[in-house]
């Protein structure tokens, strides 16, 4: 996309944002866990008890917060032009240790 910016001078500007795993609420209620997002069905499993999986990259999102900012891209001109990482830090276990405690019945 940025070459293609480079080379047809549209009017319009690219700004990127580059997420790692994206976790939080879901738009509209589930009615079954049969189909959730990837990074949800990975959760779900290792609360199963299925094992945590091996340290991968270490980080996360919000939903929210991607939201919030892709918003501020298109209200911030000095956006334009720019690549941001979203996130923070992850570790699985803690995931799991958290889910276990807030909620039991898993």
């Amino acid at each position: 996309m940025w070459d293609w910016v480079s080379g047809n001078k549209p009017q319009f500007d690219l700004v990127t944002i580059t997420p790692p795993w994206i976790y939080g609420p879901y738009g509209a209620d589930l009615k079954s866990t049969k189909h959730l997002c990837e990074s949800l069905s990975l959760l779900r499993s290792m609360v199963d008890g299925e094992g945590v999986v091996p340290f991968d990259f270490g980080g996360y999102a919000d939903a929210r917060e991607i939201s919030a900012a892709h918003v501020l891209a298109r209200q911030v001109a000095e956006a334009g032009g720019q690549r941001f990482w979203v996130g923070q830090g992850f570790q699985y276990q803690s995931a799991i240790d958290t889910a276990k405690v807030r909620v039991p019945e898993l």
